[in-house]
């Protein structure tokens, strides 16, 4: 196998974190440029995981990286696909922005769940999904333990959490409206 084929099968380390509904956008080939607060010139030539939320999309990789007029943003909405009003919210203070050209490398069939950051860093320095996760626990209550975890902070951000036939519950797909709904289902009421 040649140094290039394997750097190709390599798993990216690290992701990029974006806000809803943009790396849902990435996925479905709706988006073309990613907008970041951060000059981080070490991307260029990288894989990322693509994230939002707890899902993860898919790998992208970074072409290049450069310095963003407000008049530039505006010019290229189509490619970034933000609208003005996320701008202010997102980046009302920043002094500038950046243009992150991608390319899709591999974008997965259905969203894989990885565990919620809590933050809304623009790189995420590690990424593990949850079935590795589960993978190495050693009792499957510790894995609904912290999928519940993480569905109480979705929860808390006011999102409707659904949970996946990952933690092969017996009503995969169900979505839960608060939290009493998921402790409830869980452990029945405990």
């Amino acid at each position: 196998m040649s140094h290039q084929e394997a750097n190709q099968k390599k798993k990216p380390e690290s992701g990029i974190y974006l806000m809803a509904p943009h790396a849902k956008m990435v996925w479905q080939g709706n988006k073309s440029l990613i907008v970041k607060s951060v000059n981080n010139q070490e991307a260029i030539g990288k894989d990322f995981y693509i994230i939002e939320g707890n899902d993860c999309y898919g790998i992208i990789t970074v072409k290049d990286v450069k310095s963003l007029s407000l008049e530039d943003f505006t010019k290229l909405a189509e490619n970034h696909r933000i609208k003005d009003f996320e701008r202010q919210k997102w980046w009302a203070n920043a002094k500038e922005l950046f243009a992150y050209a991608f390319e899709p490398k591999k974008m997965f069939d259905r969203p894989m769940l990885v565990p919620f950051q809590g933050n809304e860093e623009p790189f995420v320095n590690s990424v593990e999904f949850l079935s590795e996760i589960f993978d190495k626990l050693p009792r499957k209550e510790e894995f609904v333990n912290k999928v519940f975890e993480m569905a109480k902070e979705e929860i808390k951000r006011g999102a409707k959490v659904c949970l996946f036939e990952t933690i092969a519950l017996t009503e995969p797909g169900r979505e839960f409206d608060n939290e009493d709904e998921l402790v409830q289902f869980l452990f029945g009421g405990v």
